[in-house]
């Protein structure tokens, strides 16, 4: 694909289909890097800016954007867990593994791990 087909194609996943985004840029690396970022920026497709931000030598800023997205995560898992109704629907033992926001953790952790170990075992 050429630079503009790929900065369509790609502007149509952060719109229609997000969680997509993330694993086509891992894939393909032909193309513009900084307008591909500057797009998963603006859509807060945090995932694909992070592993951007990396392909760009910013390791701060993707390692900050990890963390501001586990801490958003925590934020919303805690709200969900502090509900008076929640909890009085769920009296009996609670796995908190099948919440949205739980599993978002953990998927956050594994492709920041994961990113960290590409790059430690490309250097």
């Amino acid at each position: 694909l050429s630079d503009g087909l790929h900065r369509i194609f790609i502007r149509l996943l952060c719109k229609f289909d997000a969680k997509a985004v993330y694993p086509h840029l891992t894939r393909h690396h032909d193309y513009d890097i900084d307008s591909i970022l500057h797009l998963c920026q603006e859509n807060n497709i945090n995932d694909a800016t992070a592993y951007l931000l990396e392909r760009t030598g910013d390791m701060k800023g993707a390692l900050a954007l990890t963390f501001k997205q586990m801490d958003d995560d925590v934020g919303r898992l805690r709200k969900r867990l502090s509900h008076s109704a929640f909890l009085n629907v769920n009296k009996r033992k609670f796995d908190p593994s099948s919440l949205p926001e739980y599993q978002s953790i953990i998927s956050t952790i594994k492709l920041g791990c994961s990113r960290c170990s590409n790059t430690v075992d490309n250097r």
